[in-house]
């Protein structure tokens, strides 16, 4: 045997788009999408408005980036996703046209739909910070969240306690 993965064959005379076979595809994607989630302690739930990406860094800690992909909508209202840390799930409300950053260590967790703020890293129950001008941050931090107000005018970095 040549790698540790599985293969699914799903033997069907229609292309997996066509109309009497995509509920089963979908069915099928979802269900393995669902399994594997089960295995990562956080997890981001989202519909087709939202798409993201995350990136594992050396530290172990996730960077989810978060935007709204449904141009062909009504910009105005906002978009949401869900952030799954362990069995608690956290509200994203995501503005169209920005991306949104969160960044988790599993155990605590930050974001900001603010574009002038980036989260650089959460370290023993530090946040580090930068950006310009002023803007919110959401935490969880021992299941309980809190929003703060990051004013950059200051200083561009600073570190917030957790």
């Amino acid at each position: 045997p040549v790698g540790k993965g599985r293969v699914l064959l799903m033997n069907a005379a229609a292309y997996p788009g066509n109309e009497t076979i995509r509920p089963a595809y979908e069915q099928l994607i979802l269900q393995l999408q669902e399994q594997l989630a089960a295995r990562d302690d956080t997890q981001i739930l989202c519909g087709d408005d939202v798409e993201y990406s995350v990136f594992r860094q050396d530290d172990g800690s996730l960077h989810y980036y978060l935007t709204p992909v449904d141009w062909y909508r009504d910009p105005e209202p906002l978009r949401h996703a869900a952030f799954r840390m362990g069995t608690e799930k956290y509200d994203l409300a995501i503005p169209f046209g920005s991306i949104t950053k969160l960044v988790t260590t599993g155990q605590e967790a930050a974001w900001s739909a603010d574009e002038n703020v980036d989260l650089v890293s959460i370290r023993s129950r530090e946040l580090l910070v930068q950006g310009r001008g002023q803007g919110s941050i959401h935490i969880v931090s021992q299941g309980a969240v809190t929003i703060r107000t990051a004013d950059f005018d200051r200083e561009n970095v600073q570190t917030i306690l957790l």
